[in-house]
């Protein structure tokens, strides 16, 4: 896939949860603590946020090669 493809796709929530095997609550945790950044599609109430697939690759690479403290 190209850098351009890999950037233009948008990944949903559940989406997101499924990929890390977490909940939904828990994606929507860490776009509110910034660590994992998102966009808003929309405005309003009908307004659907969606994740780069790039930010999540990023944020799974973050955590495998970051050294746990002892």
């Amino acid at each position: 896939m190209s850098q351009t493809a890999q950037h233009s796709e948008l990944l949903s929530v559940v989406k997101v949860a499924e990929i890390l095997g977490c909940s939904k609550s828990h994606v929507y945790r860490l776009i509110a603590d910034r660590q994992l950044p998102s966009l808003n599609i929309g405005l309003g109430t009908r307004a659907k946020t969606r994740i780069p697939r790039v930010n999540v690759e990023k944020y799974i690479d973050e955590r495998l090669t970051t050294p746990t403290k002892k």
